[in-house]
């Protein structure tokens, strides 16, 4: 019986600790979004008090805001999931080349985010009849092939790692990835995950000048490679958000519901026959 009453006093602590430091954070952020919102729909109501605009930005706030949410529980499902398998995550720069930060850190620094970088590239560009497209396939693959590793990827869109294997590679690299956003880089125990090899320090010499045609090609495949440079920072992506839709509020294709077309149609036309109505009364003449 004190075993149990020893649990169920874990049990609400552990409950009461998520609420303080999680569940009452986030609604205070969420009442701070709110206000935040009310003060752009005042500003926007003040530079056109058009319904159908209103209308229309209120609904992508509300898809804005849901968006974010479902990137919050994934990225947090995502994270436990990881925990449970006995994984460490650690995160790096979300600054657009978060494939290249993790793939560094799984070497351990001995190549920098920049030198695997450009080895990615020059593998692509000495190998482009094998990568005739770049996608996120490609992007693994060539990675492997580049830096001789298997590359093992755990995936929010997936509980299986995507492994992509050679066949005498200097050491195995274990990456968490959220979907089109952001990469990072896995440490500990894992049924897919091994120490490294004894690491062989390489020297590698870098051309500094490129033909034009080589640069033009490598600046073509850094933007194809990049990933979306993110900020999990709610407010800051709020501002953003803001920024938004203050520029596009007065464009004629900011209303995307094509039902307010309709309506905002339909309220010309009936305000023009009131007035063509209003106009024969005027002008009729009195019939004493």
């Amino acid at each position: 019986m004190d075993r149990i009453c020893h649990w169920r006093q874990q049990a609400e602590q552990i409950h009461l600790n998520r609420m303080w430091t999680e569940e009452i954070n986030e609604t205070q952020l969420k009442d701070r979004l709110f206000r935040q919102f009310c003060q752009l729909l005042d500003r926007l109501r003040k530079e056109n008090d058009n319904v159908y605009r209103l209308l229309s930005l209120k609904e992508q706030w509300a898809l804005w805001l849901k968006s974010m949410d479902n990137k919050r529980q994934s990225r947090r499902c995502f994270r436990l999931f990881l925990e449970e398998q006995g994984f460490i995550c650690d995160d790096v720069p979300q600054d657009g080349d978060s494939f290249f930060h993790s793939l560094s850190k799984q070497l351990r620094g001995n190549k920098t985010s920049d030198e695997v970088k450009n080895e990615l590239i020059q593998h692509l560009i000495d190998h482009a009849d094998l990568y005739p497209q770049i996608g996120e396939e490609e992007r693994h693959k060539a990675a492997a092939e580049a830096l001789n590793v298997t590359l093992i990827i755990y995936r929010t869109d997936s509980h299986v790692p995507h492994v992509y294997e050679r066949e005498n590679p200097n050491q195995n690299c274990v990456l968490g990835y959220e979907v089109d956003l952001y990469y990072f880089s896995l440490r500990g125990r894992s049924l897919f995950y091994c120490e490294s090899k004894s690491p062989r320090q390489e020297l590698f010499g870098h051309l500094k000048n490129f033909l034009d045609r080589l640069k033009k090609e490598k600046d073509k495949l850094c933007k194809q490679l990049a990933t979306p440079i993110i900020d999990h920072d709610l407010e800051k992506s709020f501002t953003i958000f803001a920024n938004e839709m203050t520029k596009n509020y007065s464009q004629e294709n900011f209303i995307r519901n094509p039902c307010y077309h309709l309506m905002e149609a339909e309220k010309l036309i009936k305000d023009s026959h009131m007035v063509q109505y209003f106009s024969i009364i005027m002008g009729t003449p009195s019939m004493d």
